[in-house]
Parts: C-alpha cells; sequence; structure tokens
C-alpha cells in the first residue's frame, strides 16, 4: 500500500531520541506525523486531531502506555484507532497485557525501521478495507432504496445495471487486497520464523502470545471477506428482482445466514451489548439472500431503537430455534418501543419514524413481504415501553 500525507500518525513517547528517530525514518513515507511525550498529551491530541495510527511507548512517566491505550478504547471519538505499543519489554504478561487493553500489535525496541513500516501497513490496509466494506454496504442501501421508489419499472433493469457495476468493481478490489493483505500476513509470520527459530523453550513463548494474533488477523480477513462475497449476492439478488425472474430456492441454513449478517454490522454492534443465541438449524428451501436482507433489515432497526434508549445500556438479542413445523428468528431491543397508535403501521411502505435522510420506512414492508409471499411464513412484532421483539417464523420444507 502506497503510504501518503493523507494518513496521520501519532508517535507517543517521552524520550526524545526515541521520536527523533522514528520522525526521520518514517518521513520518507510522507506521513502526516504528529508527536507528544505523555499519555495525558495523547488523550488530549488524539481527540483532537483524530490520527489514523498511533505508535505508543509503553513506558512513561505519568501514565503508561497500557492505561492510556484503556483510555482510548474507552472514548468514542478514539476507539476506532489502531495503537502499535513500542516496548522494550518482551515478557509474556506484557504482551498479554497490551492486547488485552486493546492494542493492535507490538513493536519491540531497539526497533528496525522496516519492520516499523511494514506493521503499520498492515494495520492500515485493514482499517480501510473494512471502512470500504462499509462504505459499501451504505452505498448499496441507498441505491436499493432508489430503485424500489423508482416510478417506471421499465427502467430498474437499467439502474440495477448501473449499481452493480459501480459496487462490483470497488467489491472486487477490495476483494484482490484481501487476499494480498492474507499472503503478506503469511509471508511475516514466514520472516519471523526465519529471525525466530521455533523449538526452544524462549521462541515457544514468543510464539504462544504471537500466534494468537496471527490467528485473529486471519479471521478478521475472513469476515472482511465475507462481507464482499454477501455484498455481490445482494446485487445479484437485486438484478435478479429487476428482470422479474423467479428465483430458484436453495438449501438455506438460518443460523448461517445470521452470523454473517452479524459479521457484516459487527462495526455497529460493538456499540450496544449484544448477544446471540442460535439452536440446532437443519437446512430448509428458501432464498438466502433475501433472507439475509430481512435480518440486516431487523437488526439494523434494533440498533437504532436500543441507542435511542438513552437511560439504559442499549442491548440487543437474536435468537433462532424451530420445532417440527416451523424455523423461528426472535430479534429484540431494549429501545422504547412501538407507540400502540404506530403499530398498525409498523409494515406500511414509506412509513418510518426515523428523521428524514435516516430510513425510507421500506425495510419493514420488503422484509414482510419477503417472508410472508415468498416463503410462506410471517413476521410479527411485540412491543412496549421496555423494548421489541420482532419474530419470523418460515414453515419447514419436509423434503429436505
Amino acid at each position: 500500500m502506497e503510504i501518503n500525507s493523507q494518513y496521520k500518525l501519532l508517535i507517543v513517547d517521552d524520550v526524545a531520541e526515541n521520536v527523533e528517530l522514528l520522525v526521520e525514518s518514517l518521513e520518507p513515507c510522507n506521513y502526516n506525523i504528529f508527536q507528544c511525550s505523555s499519555g495525558e498529551e495523547c488523550l488530549e491530541l488524539a481527540a483532537k486531531i483524530s490520527p489514523h495510527i498511533i505508535l505508543l511507548d509503553v513506558s512513561m512517566k505519568g501514565i503508561d502506555g497500557f492505561e492510556t491505550c484503556r483510555r482510548l478504547k474507552k472514548n468514542k471519538e478514539t476507539s476506532h484507532i489502531p495503537i502499535i505499543f513500542i516496548s522494550g519489554r518482551t515478557d509474556g504478561a506484557d504482551l498479554t497485557e497490551g492486547f488485552s487493553s486493546g492494542g493492535a500489535d507490538f513493536v519491540n525496541k531497539p526497533f528496525v525501521i522496516e519492520e516499523v513500516i511494514l506493521r503499520l501497513n498492515r494495520q492500515l490496509e485493514i482499517q480501510n478495507l473494512f471502512q470500504a466494506n462499509i462504505n459499501l454496504i451504505d452505498k448499496l442501501e441507498r441505491q436499493n432504496q432508489q430503485l424500489i421508489q423508482s416510478e417506471k419499472m421499465a427502467s430498474v433493469g437499467q439502474l440495477v445495471a448501473g449499481v452493480a457495476h459501480e459496487i462490483n468493481n470497488p467489491t472486487n478490489f477490495v476483494s484482490n487486497n484481501l487476499e494480498g493483505i492474507e499472503r503478506e500476513n503469511k509471508k511475516l509470520l514466514e520472516i519471523l520464523e526465519e529471525i525466530v527459530p521455533r523449538g526452544n523453550s524462549e521462541s515457544d513463548r514468543f510464539y504462544g502470545v504471537i500466534d494468537p494474533r496471527f490467528i485473529t488477523i486471519q479471521e478478521m480477513i475472513d469476515g472482511a471477506t465475507e462481507g464482499t462475497g454477501r455484498i455481490s449476492r445482494i446485487v445479484k439478488s437485486l438484478s435478479d428482482f429487476s428482470r422479474h425472474e423467479e428465483e430458484l430456492p436453495s438449501k438455506t441454513n438460518i443460523n448461517e445466514i445470521i452470523k454473517s449478517t452479524v459479521q457484516i454490522l459487527k462495526f455497529n454492534l460493538d456499540s450496544v451489548d449484544f448477544s446471540m443465541q442460535l439452536s440446532e438449524a437443519h437446512e430448509f428451501l428458501g432464498f438466502p439472500a433475501k433472507l439475509s436482507q430481512v435480518i440486516m433489515n431487523l437488526l439494523t432497526n434494533a440498533i437504532y431503537a436500543a441507542k435511542e434508549k438513552t437511560t439504559e445500556t442499549p442491548k440487543v438479542q437474536i435468537k433462532s430455534y424451530e420445532n417440527a413445523e416451523n424455523i423461528f428468528v426472535e430479534i429484540y431491543d431494549n429501545g422504547n418501543g412501538i407507540s400502540k397508535e404506530l403499530r398498525a403501521k409498523v409494515f406500511d411502505p414509506f412509513f418510518t419514524t426515523k428523521p428524514t435522510g435516516v430510513g425510507t420506512g421500506l425495510g419493514l414492508s420488503i422484509s414482510y413481504s419477503i417472508i410472508h409471499d415468498q416463503h410462506g411464513g410471517d413476521l410479527s412484532f411485540v412491543s412496549d415501553s421496555q423494548g421489541t421483539v420482532f419474530t419470523i417464523r418460515i414453515p419447514r420444507n419436509k423434503n429436505i
């Protein structure tokens, strides 16, 4: 990844010589570099400039790097910033505390500048790819709303073709970059194994801490890959809809749909108390892409409703279960609930209680149609001042 001055780097170290060395070594990379010498200054400056990444010394006067990291992660304005610790301490306890406090990576002193640059680039690429996925999903939703509200159905096919073209190109770009990051991640591990061979007590302790981090990065890559794949499938579903062709049902597992949708919404769910309880699920004949759209709509609404209630911690739950005849999914939020006057309008097209520009009022009406008309099931809800529960019921197929 080519680095340029759009990336703001904050270096935090109370040893001036270390800062000077880092600044001098990283200047050719064309970062927009900021610096400070204490954890207190870091908290203030990070909230002010919103850097893309922070190089944070562990041992400093006042609050140390671990505590500084914890406070950054608790602040909504700075919680998203990846933090790479700089430390001369390499024992397992320090590494464990660093990662548990919210750190993304470690650079050991005395540092090798090539390693610092490699780790900076890797963290920035991961952040960029996840943001790209979020942007693509937002764009897909906006384009979908425009399609549904189009007055002339004859033009829908052309509009969808344009949407597919606009979204597929950046989706392919993200997918290709994910493959590149995966290769670089494996190369980095190979480099480490050459520098620190496995097979002795010291290296075993080292890899006992390092290996889980590589596994976590691979899981993040897998999640992002699943997200781009789901975007492509949703675009295909829209294209099929615009051509008025009957989509053939396929074997569907509701739990896999829930898990992948939760992974896509993970960035939003991090700010709520979220729990997932999934029972053993059997396959049935259904329309996976359209069911994904339903789960996405209901979860997004639940998150929004939970956050609107300021007197309690936002809480969202999703669970699945089934009996001999039906498959059920319940999505609960602890929001303010739906008033009695509005409950009869919930599934009406274009009805919404959200502010202008936030919602179009189409999500629940489309979801109801997908469950009722295409799956022969029901979408219902129960609501009061303590929250709302939406329940999906889908008849099981006996021939699978």
